[in-house]
């Protein structure tokens, strides 16, 4: 492979991971409550997302498995893939791809990449049961779950880096596109929250 295509293909796995990471991320933020990141309350968000149950469920769902296929796509071992364990695997055979390190090196990186590789294996046939009914209440979504996605998530970002920048020296910045997603989705909730207030406040107007 030569370094033209090694870099094209970086590109390539890049939108990948950034895809994964954009759905992941939206999903966190419109289905599960953390304390203290947003102003209003978990019932209140539960509120928002019981009344817009049928929207939500089906959207919830939808980002949480592109997630999934998206990371997959990341552990591809088909030989036209340009996924992570390929072009680690290019890498090892030709250090020329890596110039200044060891095939020894890619070797390290490969094996922590192989491991989060178990975690989404694990994590296909857990998601809908675990996760099925996320979105009417954030609550039960068991933390195991979402501590191991995060885990692959950090090791996917960290393999992809050194690969790139033991190529290049180009390092990808994933965290303006993440805030943006996760401010805009909060907003999005906030908004909702405001409307059903508002409905409510009209509502208890009538009855007086």
């Amino acid at each position: 492979m030569t370094s033209a295509e090694f870099r094209r293909r970086l590109d390539q796995l890049r939108g990948v991971i950034t895809r994964g990471l954009w759905y992941y991320t939206a999903w966190k933020n419109l289905l599960l409550y953390e304390e203290g990141k947003v102003p209003w309350s978990r019932e209140e968000q539960n509120k928002v997302l019981g009344r817009f149950g049928g929207f939500f469920e089906p959207v919830g769902l939808a980002l949480l498995d592109m997630a999934v296929i998206q990371f997959a796509k990341v552990f591809d071992r088909d030989a036209r893939a340009a996924s992570l364990l390929n072009l680690l695997g290019a890498a090892g055979r030709d250090t020329s791809l890596v110039p200044g390190h060891t095939s020894a090196e890619v070797d390290v990186v490969s094996a922590g990449v192989q491991q989060s590789k178990k975690v989404l294996d694990w994590l296909r046939p857990t998601r809908d049961q675990r996760l099925a009914h996320a979105d009417a209440n954030p609550a039960p979504v068991g933390p195991l779950l979402l501590k191991e996605f995060d885990s692959l998530v950090e090791e996917v970002k960290s393999a992809f880096n050194w690969l790139s920048t033991a190529h290049d020296g180009r390092v990808v910045g994933w965290e303006y596109p993440l805030r943006r997603v996760e401010e805009d989705t909060s907003q999005i909730v906030g908004i909702l929250l405001e409307e059903l207030s508002r409905r409510d406040a009209i509502a208890e107007r009538t009855r007086s």
